[in-house]
């Protein structure tokens, strides 16, 4: 493992960080349409998701709510 990677449960902080992403893109589908940018928005979300993780946040609904408020359009 690398000092940048995730160090809790591995299978149970992967299912949080997924479910997490999951349920960011939902949300964001539901409000924004991406005009094909999809792939691009959903690795940002992801990247932000795992920063917050890397800093201890553990809560799922403060990645979503932390990840989406990091998106500018």
């Amino acid at each position: 493992m690398t000092n940048r990677s995730v160090s809790v449960d591995r299978p149970r902080q992967l299912l949080l960080l997924g479910g997490a992403l999951d349920d960011a893109w939902h949300r964001l589908e539901v409000r924004v349409h991406l005009n094909g940018s999809g792939d691009a928005v959903g690795t940002i979300l992801a990247k932000h998701i795992i920063a917050m993780a890397e800093q201890g946040e553990r809560n799922r609904q403060r990645l979503i709510e932390g990840a989406l408020a990091r998106l500018k359009f």
